[in-house]
């Protein structure tokens, strides 16, 4: 559940102060909304009991005392996330088991997501190994943009992707 708060008491550089109540966590995604309608995206850098610091990503020109910060991770759930591994024999996964040895579980990668990123939002993935971001971008309704430099992890994560979603990739050469 975001909070929000216009409760701004210092802007520097591409840094704000916000005066909060609740608890913010280290690293969470925020939401700086402006007088004027744009929308910011920044990051908790530092949380104490009465300041949190947020780096504005795009810069503070044009943020104001009057501009509100909303605070988008859910305060409903632990940091350390249980999440059987699909690699280990008795592990109790119900995922199948791909030709890659270091296949995280999708709750590693859907519990982010969810998070911080709306459907239709953007995930990034430079080592896509053997899909697990793609997959959870699209069961998030997410677009994910991924690299993967060698050939047969990218045809494991295609392979992965297409018994999935039931579709065939499609090859678009640049």
């Amino acid at each position: 559940m975001a909070r929000e708060y216009r409760t701004i008491t210092q802007i520097a550089g591409p840094l704000l102060f916000v005066e909060k109540t609740e608890y913010v966590g280290y690293s969470e995604l925020v939401e700086v909304l402006l007088p004027n309608g744009e929308r910011r995206r920044g990051q908790v850098l530092d949380s104490s009991k009465d300041v949190v610091v947020v780096q504005v990503f795009e810069g503070t020109v044009g943020v104001d005392r009057a501009s509100s910060v909303k605070f988008l991770g859910s305060r409903d759930q632990s940091t350390v996330w249980r999440a059987p591994s699909p690699k280990m024999i008795m592990a109790g996964s119900t995922e199948r088991k791909e030709d890659h040895p270091t296949q995280k579980p999708l709750v590693l990668f859907e519990t982010p997501i969810r998070n911080h990123l709306r459907p239709g939002g953007q995930v990034y993935d430079p080592f896509l190994g053997s899909g697990t971001a793609l997959i959870a971008a699209e069961r998030s309704g997410c677009a994910c943009y991924a690299l993967e430099i060698d050939p047969i992890y990218v045809e494991v994560a295609l392979r992965r992707w297409e018994r999935f979603s039931g579709e065939e990739a499609v090859r678009i050469d640049a």
